[in-house]
């Protein structure tokens, strides 16, 4: 069982490297599609990684690294993602670890709750451990 599993994951990376390299060589028509690829090409690294990690977990690759981004480029990528699919750009959450992508998500829930209101993920990013200050002014109580 292992063994097919094994020539899956190769599998899945050959496709990965061969579709990263096709969206290399794919011209960019305007700064939508430049977002839009920057975002797949973030997406189509963390998979790789974690391809690669599955392939080798106790192998000590310098070239396997979890993908990091700097915290003045989550806002255009969660804004990318938004524009794609706003439960994409929430469930970014899950995928990678940043105080700015979470707080970007949760500008863009408050904005438009309406987009993710079947997503209890948003619901999570949106209220946290505790009610914050900045959603008391949607409360409203009527006696």
């Amino acid at each position: 069982m292992f063994g097919n599993n094994r020539i899956q994951l190769m599998t899945d990376l050959n496709l990965l490297h061969t579709l990263a390299t096709e969206l290399d060589h794919d011209a960019d028509i305007g700064e939508d599609s430049r977002d839009f690829k920057r975002l797949l090409h973030l997406l189509l690294r963390d998979e790789t990684f974690r391809v690669k990690t599955w392939l080798s977990p106790l192998t000590n690759d310098a070239s396997v690294t979890p993908v990091n981004i700097d915290d003045i480029t989550w806002p255009s990528v969660v804004r990318a993602a938004w524009r794609v699919d706003p439960h994409l750009a929430v469930h970014l959450s899950q995928r990678f670890i940043s105080q700015s992508m979470t707080k970007e998500i949760r500008r863009h829930i408050l904005a438009s709750p309406e987009d993710v209101m079947e997503c209890p993920l948003a619901a999570e990013i949106l209220l946290g451990d505790h009610l914050s200050t900045d959603l008391t002014f949607q409360l409203r109580v009527k006696f």
